[in-house]
């Protein structure tokens, strides 16, 4: 895989995981710790919704793609990249709608995702 590819599949999944980190700072800042077994499966509805609308059906293409072609290719795994795309906006529709602070959500989910990437970035070009 070249540098290019890295960087672009890598890209969906550093913005999934800065909104999903998001997620559970608002939710933890507004709930606090949940012992309720039923509270949780409640709050964490949204995350859910994300992955049953995203991952699963880009997980299951990219498997159907994987197990089906002849020869497969590193672009195999573009439904998944899509699919964690999907969750990602799912999920940050959720946190808008139910944020207090839309400007802030929004720069923390940015500073979130740029600190992740210079870390991908940093830790990529150590390891070359």
């Amino acid at each position: 895989m070249s540098d290019l590819q890295l960087i672009l599949f890598s890209i969906p999944g550093v913005y999934f995981n800065a909104v999903l980190l998001t997620w559970f700072v608002e939710t933890f800042r507004k709930n606090g710790l949940v012992f309720a077994p039923a509270r949780g499966f409640k709050l964490m509805t949204p995350v859910f919704k994300a992955f049953l609308f995203g991952v699963v059906p880009g997980a299951v293409i990219t498997n159907y793609l994987a197990f089906y072609t002849e020869k497969p290719h590193v672009y195999v795994s573009v439904p998944m990249v899509i699919g964690i795309v999907v969750s990602g906006i799912v999920l940050h529709r959720d946190l808008i709608s139910h944020s207090e602070n839309l400007p802030k959500t929004n720069a923390v989910i940015a500073g979130i995702g740029l600190a992740l990437a210079v870390f991908w970035g940093f830790i990529a070009f150590i390891s070359h």
